[in-house]
Parts: structure tokens; sequence; C-alpha cells
């Protein structure tokens, strides 16, 4: 939904990135943007779903283990690869994590909305990499 890395994503908390209002903040780890990303229904379901996955103490991870702590990025790769199998075998598609930031820059309205979620410093970065969408245009009235 957000367009983030799984590095990212893992290292997200409650009490340092959800606003009161329900926006995200992200400090990128590998290019350094920082991204407020607002407050939307979807989004607070989104957190709301977060808050009641169990364990609920300690839930201030977002994406969190059992023990409440975050998942290491092997932990996430395994069970990222559970996934896929369960999904391959119900007849969908391989696909990876880093796959769903494309997706999430394709539902952007305009590439350079693409660019502000995924948090590149060049709107060439996301054309080059992410943005297989085509300009949407309205007929005129």
């Amino acid at each position: 939904m957000i367009g983030q890395r799984r590095a990212d994503l893992s290292s997200l908390t409650r009490s340092q990135n959800v606003g009161a209002d329900g926006s995200i903040y992200v400090k990128q780890g590998k290019i350094k943007a920082e991204l407020l990303i607002e407050h939307s229904a979807d989004l607070a379901a989104l957190l709301e779903r977060s808050k009641a996955m169990k364990p609920d103490i300690p839930n201030d991870y977002l994406i969190r283990r059992a023990t409440g702590k975050p998942y290491t990025k092997s932990g996430f790769s395994s069970n990222w690869q559970r996934l896929m199998r369960k999904h391959a075998k119900a007849g969908g598609e391989h696909f990876t994590f880093h796959d769903l930031r494309s997706v999430s820059a394709d539902g952007a309205d305009t590439v350079e909305e693409a660019q502000a979620r995924l948090g590149h410093a060049s709107v060439e970065t996301t054309k080059r990499f992410y943005w297989k969408n085509v300009t949407k245009a309205k007929p005129r009235s």
C-alpha cells in the first residue's frame, strides 16, 4: 500500500512512525529520503489490523514476530516464501516482495505521485525501474 522496502517496513513502530492523525513517517534506510504518508481510510484499516495482531503486548512494531520483535531479514524472507508457495498452490503467479513497489507505483495517477510515494530523488529513477503505467488523461468536456 505504501510502497516501501522490506527493511524500512520492518523498522516501523507505532510510537516513532505513526502520527496522531494516522499518517506514517518513514525515513528510508537506503537513500535517507524522509516521507510522510498521508492518512487514508485504507491506511487506517491496515494500522488497525496491525494493532490487532497477536500477541498484543508488545505491539509497537507494525510488522512483528510472535515475540513482538521485528522480523530479521531471513525470517521475513522465510515467511514470504511460505506465503508464495501457498499462493502458487492456489493458482497464483509467483512474485517477489520487491515487485510490490512497482504495484504501488502503478497505482499512482502520475509518475510524480509514484516518485513521491517511493521516495525517489529523481523522477527518472521511478520511470526507469518502477513506472509501467501510461499517463492518464481526462477527456475534454
